[in-house]
């Protein structure tokens, strides 16, 4: 939020008053954001949670990752949400593998990217353009604490196949 020029991001009572807006019952997805160039507040959205999975089919499209902020979560959402549909629509699959413009393989619209080189808990190079991911942290931070090795790679779509590939969020956790 300070980096889009939002210097008072919140105050205790702001989230406060937000958990009070959250229904004691059901399967929850709610957003806070931020609205508005000239004058930016903070909005909130009550949105039903997806179906969670632990599985999915994934496309790689055949362009480079299009967006215009990769380290920062939230300006480009629309735009993954339409490389997404075209996921859906037209190739039967959940979500769309980014790739850089050489090709190497990013994260997701949605998930951090891992996969399973024999014993090797395998993560895309630091340098490549990723948006933090907090449950991809902490499972290389449980690698860790289990001396199994990490490894930061480049890799090609192609290179992943026949290794097990995890997709990973805050919603779903693990996803092959």
């Amino acid at each position: 939020a300070r980096d889009l020029g939002f210097s008072q991001p919140s105050s205790e009572d702001f989230w406060a008053a937000l958990v009070d807006l959250i229904p004691r019952s059901g399967e929850w997805f709610p957003r806070v954001e931020i609205i508005g160039d000239d004058v930016p507040v903070l909005g909130f959205r009550l949105r039903t949670a997806p179906r969670r999975t632990d599985e999915l089919r994934v496309w790689t499209p055949p362009l480079s990752d299009p967006r215009r902020n990769p380290k920062m979560k939230g300006p480009d959402i629309g735009l993954l949400e339409g490389l997404r549909a075209r996921a859906r629509a037209g190739h039967n699959c959940d979500e769309v593998l980014l790739v850089d413009d050489q090709g190497f393989a990013v994260e997701s619209a949605t998930s951090s990217l891992l996969w399973w080189d024999d014993q090797t808990l395998c993560v895309p190079h630091p340098d490549l353009a990723q948006l933090p991911g907090v449950t991809s942290s902490l499972i290389q931070a449980e690698a860790r604490r289990r001396s199994v090795a990490i490894d930061f790679r480049r890799s090609l779509p192609a290179e992943l196949s026949g290794h097990e590939v995890w997709l990973v969020n805050a919603l779903h956790g693990i996803r092959r």
